[in-house]
């Protein structure tokens, strides 16, 4: 992310145009135990790509951090979580977060993908952060219980 970035910017920034998108995900808002370093890497994700489009400001380029949530993909067959909390209107396809993101691209700034994960970020924004923590820790349990 850092390199490819660091390699397209100058070039865009010369011709006066261009656009960055980064996917991040809607666990960039808060640390989830049981998927600590996802998080925390998509936490990165979104506090780099606001960063960068704040200085970009000016130059006819922009950033912009897609985080989409819970979304149907073989992604949940590789993390070993068991996800059977997470009620059905929560996902998304894969298809419509790829809508959301090209609908948002030349954009900057943060796209959280669908109205469920939007109201939820919200609400993390007020929530001590204590909660967020255990509420992540209820919602995604190890496959296999514990």
């Amino acid at each position: 992310l850092l390199y490819v970035t660091r390699a397209v910017l100058p070039g865009m920034v010369a011709r006066g145009r261009g656009f960055v998108m980064n996917i991040a995900s809607v666990g960039a808002f808060v640390p989830s135990p049981m998927m600590a370093t996802y998080t925390a890497t998509k936490a990165f994700v979104l506090s780099f790509t606001e960063a960068i489009d704040a200085e970009l400001q000016g130059t006819g380029v922009r950033a912009l951090c897609v985080c989409p949530g819970f979304t149907r993909t073989e992604f949940q067959d590789h993390v070993h979580v068991d996800t059977k909390q997470v009620p059905d209107m929560v996902w998304m396809t894969a298809d419509q977060v790829a809508g959301e993101a090209v609908g948002a691209a030349g954009r900057g700034g943060v796209l959280v993908n669908g109205v469920m994960n939007r109201a939820l970020t919200t609400l993390l924004k007020f929530a001590p952060r204590w909660v967020a923590i255990r509420s992540a820790t209820m919602l995604l349990k190890p496959e296999g219980g514990a």
